[in-house]
Protein backbone atom coordinates (compact mmCIF):
# COMPACT_ATOMS: atom_id res chain seq x y z
CA UNK A 1 0.00 0.00 0.00
CA UNK A 2 1.40 3.39 -0.99
CA UNK A 3 2.05 5.80 1.83
CA UNK A 4 -0.26 8.82 1.97
CA UNK A 5 1.50 12.13 1.33
CA UNK A 6 0.25 15.55 2.37
CA UNK A 7 1.58 19.04 1.62
CA UNK A 8 1.17 21.44 4.57
CA UNK A 9 1.67 25.18 4.05
CA UNK A 10 2.38 26.89 7.39
CA UNK A 11 2.17 30.61 8.07
CA UNK A 12 5.37 30.40 10.16
CA UNK A 13 8.06 27.86 11.01
CA UNK A 14 6.21 25.70 13.55
CA UNK A 15 9.16 25.25 15.86
CA UNK A 16 9.77 25.79 18.69
CA UNK A 17 6.07 25.36 19.64
CA UNK A 18 5.97 28.33 22.01
CA UNK A 19 3.15 30.49 20.58
CA UNK A 20 -0.51 29.71 20.03
CA UNK A 21 -0.48 29.63 16.23
CA UNK A 22 2.56 27.37 15.90
CA UNK A 23 1.67 25.08 18.83
CA UNK A 24 -1.36 23.85 16.90
CA UNK A 25 0.54 23.38 13.64
CA UNK A 26 3.41 21.53 15.29
CA UNK A 27 1.12 19.15 17.19
CA UNK A 28 -0.93 18.54 14.04
CA UNK A 29 2.20 17.64 12.07
CA UNK A 30 3.27 15.29 14.84
CA UNK A 31 -0.17 13.62 15.00
CA UNK A 32 -0.34 13.21 11.20
CA UNK A 33 3.14 11.67 11.20
CA UNK A 34 2.13 9.22 13.93
CA UNK A 35 -0.91 8.31 11.81
CA UNK A 36 1.46 7.20 9.04
CA UNK A 37 1.24 10.23 6.71
CA UNK A 38 4.31 11.52 4.85
CA UNK A 39 4.40 15.28 5.31
CA UNK A 40 5.99 17.77 2.94
CA UNK A 41 6.11 21.00 4.93
CA UNK A 42 6.28 24.47 3.38
CA UNK A 43 6.76 27.26 5.93
CA UNK A 44 7.15 31.03 5.65
CA UNK A 45 9.33 33.05 7.99
CA UNK A 46 10.35 36.59 8.87
CA UNK A 47 13.35 35.56 10.94
CA UNK A 48 15.08 32.32 10.00
CA UNK A 49 15.14 29.54 12.59
CA UNK A 50 16.79 26.19 11.88
CA UNK A 51 13.94 23.66 12.18
CA UNK A 52 16.00 20.50 12.83
CA UNK A 53 13.37 18.97 15.10
CA UNK A 54 10.77 19.09 12.32
CA UNK A 55 12.83 16.61 10.28
CA UNK A 56 11.69 13.90 12.68
CA UNK A 57 8.10 14.34 11.52
CA UNK A 58 8.44 15.64 7.94
CA UNK A 59 9.71 13.95 4.81
CA UNK A 60 10.88 17.32 3.47
CA UNK A 61 10.86 20.90 4.80
CA UNK A 62 10.92 23.91 2.45
CA UNK A 63 11.33 27.42 3.88
CA UNK A 64 10.33 30.67 2.15
CA UNK A 65 11.17 34.18 3.31
CA UNK A 66 8.14 36.45 3.62
CA UNK A 67 7.90 39.42 1.25
CA UNK A 68 8.50 42.87 2.75
CA UNK A 69 5.63 45.36 2.86
CA UNK A 70 7.07 47.49 0.03
CA UNK A 71 7.00 44.45 -2.26
CA UNK A 72 3.26 43.82 -2.20
CA UNK A 73 1.23 43.80 -5.39
CA UNK A 74 -2.40 42.68 -4.94
CA UNK A 75 -5.13 45.19 -4.06
CA UNK A 76 -7.78 42.61 -3.08
CA UNK A 77 -5.71 40.45 -0.74
CA UNK A 78 -4.70 41.34 2.85
CA UNK A 79 -1.07 42.24 3.40
CA UNK A 80 -0.57 39.31 5.76
CA UNK A 81 -1.54 36.98 2.89
CA UNK A 82 0.43 38.84 0.21
CA UNK A 83 3.61 38.59 2.24
CA UNK A 84 3.33 34.80 2.05
CA UNK A 85 3.69 34.21 -1.66
CA UNK A 86 6.38 32.35 -3.55
CA UNK A 87 6.70 31.10 -7.11
CA UNK A 88 9.07 28.47 -5.77
CA UNK A 89 6.31 27.19 -3.47
CA UNK A 90 4.04 26.58 -6.46
CA UNK A 91 6.78 24.68 -8.26
CA UNK A 92 7.38 22.47 -5.22
CA UNK A 93 3.65 21.73 -4.96
CA UNK A 94 3.57 20.68 -8.61
CA UNK A 95 6.12 17.92 -8.08
CA UNK A 96 3.32 15.50 -7.21
CA UNK A 97 -0.47 15.36 -7.00
CA UNK A 98 -0.88 15.01 -3.23
CA UNK A 99 -3.54 17.04 -1.39
CA UNK A 100 -2.64 20.39 0.15
CA UNK A 101 -3.52 21.66 3.63
CA UNK A 102 -3.35 25.45 3.97
CA UNK A 103 -2.70 26.38 7.61
CA UNK A 104 -4.64 29.58 8.20
CA UNK A 105 -6.11 32.18 5.88
CA UNK A 106 -2.59 33.65 5.88
CA UNK A 107 -1.34 30.98 3.46
CA UNK A 108 -4.02 31.29 0.73
CA UNK A 109 -2.20 33.53 -1.74
CA UNK A 110 -1.71 30.69 -4.24
CA UNK A 111 -5.01 28.96 -3.46
CA UNK A 112 -6.55 30.06 -6.78
CA UNK A 113 -3.41 29.52 -8.87
CA UNK A 114 -4.52 27.98 -12.22
CA UNK A 115 -1.70 25.43 -12.03
CA UNK A 116 -3.24 24.05 -8.83
CA UNK A 117 -6.82 23.97 -10.13
CA UNK A 118 -7.00 20.16 -10.18
CA UNK A 119 -5.57 19.64 -6.69
CA UNK A 120 -7.53 18.75 -3.59
CA UNK A 121 -7.17 21.73 -1.27
CA UNK A 122 -8.15 22.02 2.38
CA UNK A 123 -7.95 24.94 4.82
CA UNK A 124 -7.36 24.79 8.56
CA UNK A 125 -8.85 28.02 9.88
CA UNK A 126 -7.14 29.47 12.95
CA UNK A 127 -9.50 32.41 13.24
CA UNK A 128 -12.34 34.25 11.59
CA UNK A 129 -9.79 36.82 10.45
CA UNK A 130 -12.32 39.40 9.21
CA UNK A 131 -13.83 39.54 12.72
CA UNK A 132 -10.42 39.44 14.41
CA UNK A 133 -9.02 42.39 12.45
CA UNK A 134 -12.19 44.35 13.05
CA UNK A 135 -11.66 43.72 16.76
CA UNK A 136 -8.05 44.93 16.50
CA UNK A 137 -9.23 48.13 14.82
CA UNK A 138 -11.54 48.83 17.76
CA UNK A 139 -8.67 48.42 20.24
CA UNK A 140 -6.25 50.65 18.31
CA UNK A 141 -5.80 54.35 19.11
CA UNK A 142 -3.21 55.12 16.42
CA UNK A 143 -5.23 56.45 13.42
CA UNK A 144 -2.95 54.88 10.79
CA UNK A 145 -2.95 51.49 12.48
CA UNK A 146 -6.72 51.68 12.89
CA UNK A 147 -7.13 52.27 9.14
CA UNK A 148 -4.73 49.39 8.45
CA UNK A 149 -6.73 46.97 10.61
CA UNK A 150 -10.03 48.13 9.11
CA UNK A 151 -8.66 47.60 5.60
CA UNK A 152 -7.32 44.15 6.47
CA UNK A 153 -10.70 43.23 7.98
CA UNK A 154 -12.51 44.12 4.74
CA UNK A 155 -9.99 42.30 2.54
CA UNK A 156 -10.09 39.27 4.85
CA UNK A 157 -13.86 39.14 4.40
CA UNK A 158 -13.36 39.18 0.62
CA UNK A 159 -10.94 36.22 0.81
CA UNK A 160 -13.18 34.26 3.17
CA UNK A 161 -16.22 34.80 0.93
CA UNK A 162 -14.51 34.14 -2.41
CA UNK A 163 -11.86 31.51 -1.62
CA UNK A 164 -13.25 29.26 1.10
CA UNK A 165 -16.32 28.00 -0.83
CA UNK A 166 -13.89 26.50 -3.40
CA UNK A 167 -11.99 24.39 -0.85
CA UNK A 168 -12.61 20.64 -0.76
CA UNK A 169 -12.95 20.99 2.99
CA UNK A 170 -12.59 23.43 5.89
CA UNK A 171 -11.42 22.56 9.38
CA UNK A 172 -12.66 25.00 12.02
CA UNK A 173 -11.25 25.45 15.50
CA UNK A 174 -14.37 26.40 17.49
CA UNK A 175 -18.10 25.66 17.43
CA UNK A 176 -19.19 29.28 16.68
CA UNK A 177 -16.77 29.46 13.74
CA UNK A 178 -17.99 26.09 12.48
CA UNK A 179 -21.51 27.54 12.33
CA UNK A 180 -20.23 30.66 10.55
CA UNK A 181 -18.04 28.96 7.92
CA UNK A 182 -20.56 26.17 7.24
CA UNK A 183 -22.61 28.84 5.45
CA UNK A 184 -19.73 29.25 2.98
CA UNK A 185 -18.75 25.60 2.58
CA UNK A 186 -20.95 22.67 3.56
CA UNK A 187 -17.86 20.44 3.84
CA UNK A 188 -16.83 22.09 7.12
CA UNK A 189 -15.58 19.99 10.02
CA UNK A 190 -15.07 21.15 13.60
CA UNK A 191 -11.70 19.94 14.92
CA UNK A 192 -10.62 21.44 18.26
CA UNK A 193 -7.12 22.83 18.87
CA UNK A 194 -4.21 20.40 18.74
CA UNK A 195 -2.55 20.94 22.10
CA UNK A 196 0.67 19.74 23.67
CA UNK A 197 -0.42 16.32 25.00
CA UNK A 198 0.29 16.84 28.69
CA UNK A 199 -2.06 16.38 31.64
CA UNK A 200 -0.47 17.00 35.02
CA UNK A 201 -2.43 19.31 37.30
CA UNK A 202 -0.23 20.09 40.34
CA UNK A 203 -1.27 19.21 43.86
CA UNK A 204 -1.67 21.72 46.69
CA UNK A 205 -1.56 25.46 46.15
CA UNK A 206 0.71 27.74 44.14
CA UNK A 207 2.45 30.93 45.13
CA UNK A 208 1.20 33.61 42.74
CA UNK A 209 -1.18 34.67 39.98
CA UNK A 210 0.09 34.40 36.41
CA UNK A 211 -0.70 36.11 33.12
CA UNK A 212 1.08 34.66 30.08
CA UNK A 213 0.88 35.38 26.38
CA UNK A 214 2.52 37.02 23.37
CA UNK A 215 3.05 40.58 24.62
CA UNK A 216 3.48 41.98 21.10
CA UNK A 217 -0.28 41.47 20.63
CA UNK A 218 -2.23 44.60 21.46
CA UNK A 219 -4.99 42.74 23.31
CA UNK A 220 -2.48 41.05 25.61
CA UNK A 221 -0.76 44.34 26.35
CA UNK A 222 -4.12 45.90 27.26
CA UNK A 223 -4.88 42.88 29.46
CA UNK A 224 -1.67 43.51 31.42
CA UNK A 225 -2.63 47.17 31.82
CA UNK A 226 -6.04 46.11 33.16
CA UNK A 227 -4.60 43.63 35.66
CA UNK A 228 -1.94 45.96 37.06
CA UNK A 229 -3.94 49.20 37.14
CA UNK A 230 -7.45 47.98 37.91
CA UNK A 231 -7.18 44.62 39.68
CA UNK A 232 -3.89 44.17 41.54
CA UNK A 233 -3.76 47.81 42.63
CA UNK A 234 -5.92 46.70 45.58
CA UNK A 235 -4.50 43.20 46.13
CA UNK A 236 -1.55 42.02 48.20
CA UNK A 237 -0.89 38.99 45.97
CA UNK A 238 2.15 38.44 43.72
CA UNK A 239 1.52 38.71 39.99
CA UNK A 240 3.87 37.34 37.33
CA UNK A 241 3.62 38.60 33.74
CA UNK A 242 5.29 36.20 31.30
CA UNK A 243 5.48 36.65 27.54
CA UNK A 244 7.36 37.49 24.39
CA UNK A 245 8.84 40.87 23.46
CA UNK A 246 7.12 43.30 25.84
CA UNK A 247 7.21 46.93 24.75
CA UNK A 248 9.24 49.52 26.75
CA UNK A 249 5.93 51.02 27.92
CA UNK A 250 4.73 47.67 29.26
CA UNK A 251 8.08 46.99 30.92
CA UNK A 252 7.96 50.33 32.72
CA UNK A 253 4.43 49.63 33.91
CA UNK A 254 5.44 46.26 35.37
CA UNK A 255 8.60 47.64 36.98
CA UNK A 256 6.60 50.45 38.58
CA UNK A 257 4.09 48.02 40.05
CA UNK A 258 4.38 46.97 43.68
CA UNK A 259 3.00 43.48 42.99
CA UNK A 260 4.07 42.53 39.45
CA UNK A 261 7.19 40.76 38.16
CA UNK A 262 8.10 40.38 34.48
CA UNK A 263 9.43 37.14 32.96
CA UNK A 264 10.51 38.22 29.48
CA UNK A 265 10.40 35.71 26.60
CA UNK A 266 10.63 32.50 28.68
CA UNK A 267 11.45 29.28 26.85
CA UNK A 268 8.95 26.41 26.71
CA UNK A 269 10.22 24.55 29.79
CA UNK A 270 10.37 27.73 31.89
CA UNK A 271 6.84 28.62 30.83
CA UNK A 272 5.55 25.22 31.89
CA UNK A 273 7.21 25.60 35.30
CA UNK A 274 5.63 29.05 35.71
CA UNK A 275 2.18 27.60 34.97
CA UNK A 276 2.73 24.61 37.28
CA UNK A 277 3.77 26.79 40.22
CA UNK A 278 0.99 29.37 39.81
CA UNK A 279 -2.15 29.26 41.92
CA UNK A 280 -4.30 31.16 39.43
CA UNK A 281 -3.97 31.66 35.67
CA UNK A 282 -5.46 35.00 34.59
CA UNK A 283 -6.88 35.17 31.07
CA UNK A 284 -8.67 38.46 30.39
CA UNK A 285 -10.07 38.32 26.83
CA UNK A 286 -12.44 40.58 24.92
CA UNK A 287 -13.25 38.42 21.90
CA UNK A 288 -13.48 34.72 21.13
CA UNK A 289 -12.46 34.43 17.49
CA UNK A 290 -10.25 31.41 17.01
CA UNK A 291 -9.30 29.66 20.23
CA UNK A 292 -7.23 30.86 23.16
CA UNK A 293 -4.55 28.16 23.22
CA UNK A 294 -3.11 29.43 26.50
CA UNK A 295 -6.53 29.02 28.09
CA UNK A 296 -7.02 25.38 27.14
CA UNK A 297 -3.36 24.40 27.68
CA UNK A 298 -3.37 25.94 31.16
CA UNK A 299 -6.52 23.97 31.97
CA UNK A 300 -4.59 20.70 31.73
CA UNK A 301 -1.32 21.64 33.43
CA UNK A 302 -2.32 24.45 35.82
CA UNK A 303 -4.59 25.16 38.76
CA UNK A 304 -7.47 27.67 38.73
CA UNK A 305 -8.26 29.81 35.68
CA UNK A 306 -10.18 33.08 35.64
CA UNK A 307 -11.35 34.59 32.38
CA UNK A 308 -13.93 37.05 31.04
CA UNK A 309 -17.65 36.37 30.69
CA UNK A 310 -17.25 36.45 26.89
CA UNK A 311 -15.41 33.12 27.09
CA UNK A 312 -18.68 31.34 27.94
CA UNK A 313 -18.98 30.84 24.18
CA UNK A 314 -16.37 28.08 24.62
CA UNK A 315 -19.17 25.81 25.80
CA UNK A 316 -16.90 22.82 26.44
CA UNK A 317 -14.86 24.86 28.96
CA UNK A 318 -17.53 26.81 30.79
CA UNK A 319 -17.91 24.37 33.71
CA UNK A 320 -14.16 24.20 34.30
CA UNK A 321 -13.06 27.85 34.52
CA UNK A 322 -14.13 30.85 36.59
CA UNK A 323 -15.67 33.96 35.04
CA UNK A 324 -15.41 37.64 35.94
CA UNK A 325 -17.15 40.63 34.38
CA UNK A 326 -15.33 43.66 35.81
CA UNK A 327 -12.41 44.56 38.06
CA UNK A 328 -14.50 44.04 41.22
CA UNK A 329 -15.40 40.49 40.20
CA UNK A 330 -11.78 39.78 39.20
CA UNK A 331 -10.55 40.83 42.65
CA UNK A 332 -13.31 38.83 44.38
CA UNK A 333 -12.53 35.64 42.41
CA UNK A 334 -8.78 35.97 43.00
CA UNK A 335 -9.31 36.35 46.76
CA UNK A 336 -11.64 33.33 46.79
CA UNK A 337 -9.23 31.04 44.94
CA UNK A 338 -5.77 32.12 46.10
CA UNK A 339 -5.55 29.48 48.88
CA UNK A 340 -7.89 26.78 47.52
CA UNK A 341 -6.48 23.61 45.88
CA UNK A 342 -8.11 22.24 42.75
CA UNK A 343 -10.55 19.57 43.92
CA UNK A 344 -10.39 15.89 42.80
CA UNK A 345 -13.79 16.33 41.10
CA UNK A 346 -12.47 19.30 39.09
CA UNK A 347 -9.37 17.33 38.08
CA UNK A 348 -11.49 14.40 36.92
CA UNK A 349 -13.75 16.71 34.88
CA UNK A 350 -10.70 18.23 33.19
CA UNK A 351 -9.25 14.79 32.48
CA UNK A 352 -12.54 13.73 30.88
CA UNK A 353 -12.50 16.81 28.62
CA UNK A 354 -8.82 16.23 27.77
CA UNK A 355 -9.52 12.66 26.67
CA UNK A 356 -12.81 13.28 24.86
CA UNK A 357 -12.27 16.61 23.08
CA UNK A 358 -8.56 17.40 22.90
CA UNK A 359 -7.20 14.01 21.84
CA UNK A 360 -4.76 14.84 19.02
CA UNK A 361 -4.87 11.31 17.64
CA UNK A 362 -8.67 11.26 17.31
CA UNK A 363 -8.78 14.77 15.84
CA UNK A 364 -6.03 13.87 13.35
CA UNK A 365 -8.08 10.85 12.25
CA UNK A 366 -11.09 13.11 11.64
CA UNK A 367 -9.07 15.49 9.47
CA UNK A 368 -7.25 12.77 7.55
CA UNK A 369 -10.50 10.93 6.98
CA UNK A 370 -11.79 13.94 5.06
CA UNK A 371 -8.52 14.75 3.28
CA UNK A 372 -7.96 11.20 2.04
CA UNK A 373 -11.60 10.19 1.64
Amino acid sequence: MNKKTLHIIALDIPYPPNRGSVVGIFNRIKAFHEAGVEIILHAFYKEFKAPEDLAVYCKTVYLYKRKPIWNLIHLKVPLYIQSRRSDQLVQMLLKDESPILFEGLHTLYHFNDPELSERRKYVRLHNEESVYYHHLSRLENNPLKKIYYQTEAGLSKFVETNYLPKAHGLFTISIPETESFSKLNTNTLHTPPFITPSFKIPEGTGGYALFHGDLTIRENELAVHFLIRDVFNELDIPLIIAGFNPSPKLKNMVYASRQATLMESPDTSTMEILIQQAQIILAPIKHTTGYKMKLVQSLFVGRHIITDEVARSYTELKELVHFAHNEHEWRKKIKQLINVPVSPLEIEARRSLFESTFDNRKNAEKMLGLIFE
